[in-house]
């Protein structure tokens, strides 16, 4: 696995690890908090296969 897709895997896990701490402070209802929660699944799903293209494209060192 390479080093900028491990980052964004150990950020995923920060995000959501701080947003399940402050989810009960944010009086979201569940519509919400689900729309979030699918939200930021999606933008990291995204910056994941962005970084598996790029191990794909950069030339092997």
């Amino acid at each position: 696995m390479s080093k900028l897709l491990e980052y964004i895997k150990c950020q995923r896990f920060i995000v959501k690890s701080e947003l399940d701490y402050h989810w009960s402070n944010m009086n979201l209802n569940i519509s919400q908090s689900d729309f979030l929660d699918k939200t930021i699944s999606c933008v990291f799903d995204s910056l994941e296969k962005i970084a598996e293209s790029i191990e794909e494209i950069k030339p092997k060192t």
